[in-house]
């Protein structure tokens, strides 16, 4: 079970506005890459139950510039009728996001659970990009929404090769961390 994720705007962001359209296009395809990969090898579900894992998303500590173009907009439900749903998605972050605002830093959160119990069976947090810091001399370092995507893709191949491998004996468990 793959739940919606929630994006978090950094409170030390220098620009924390985003069109909720755009919060959606993140979150859905936050969740649509995770939810085709785990598609993969496990049956994905919607309701809790027996053997059911709960995967909990978020991005936080969301830092984003805003770029000046007003000229740029694609509306979503544009791309959505012409193109599909998921490639819609995918297509409203590149084209129309990436556009108007530039991914400074964020940081991406899961947590696992049993779906009947609520236990946190895991949890992972990996952070991109850096915000500047005057004390320590670093710049603005924009990640892009491709590396983003990227990010969230590698993420959700390495917790589909960490169900796959917890079973089986030592000697038998693949190394994730090169994926």
């Amino acid at each position: 079970m793959v739940d919606q994720p929630e994006i978090f705007i950094s409170p030390d962001s220098k620009y924390r506005g985003a069109k909720p359209d755009e919060l959606k296009a993140l979150s859905d395809s936050f969740r649509a890459t995770i939810t085709d990969t785990l598609s993969s090898k496990f049956q994905v579900v919607e309701e809790p139950g027996p053997n059911v894992l709960f995967v909990r998303l978020a991005a936080s500590n969301l830092h984003i510039k805003k770029k000046k173009r007003l000229t740029d907009f694609t509306p979503v439900g544009l791309v959505t009728n012409a193109t599909g749903v998921k490639d819609a998605v995918r297509a409203a972050i590149s084209d129309d996001i990436a556009k108007r605002l530039s991914l400074i830093e964020l940081t991406i959160e899961a947590e696992l659970l049993d779906s009947e119990t609520g236990e946190r069976l895991a949890a992972l947090v990996v952070q991109r990009g850096q915000a500047k810091d005057k004390t320590a001399g670093l710049k603005q370092e924009p990640t892009s929404w491709k590396e983003l995507d990227e990010l969230i893709q590698a993420f959700a191949n390495r917790l589909v090769c960490r169900l796959t491998s917890a079973r089986p004996p030592d000697e038998r468990r693949i190394d994730c961390l090169s994926l």
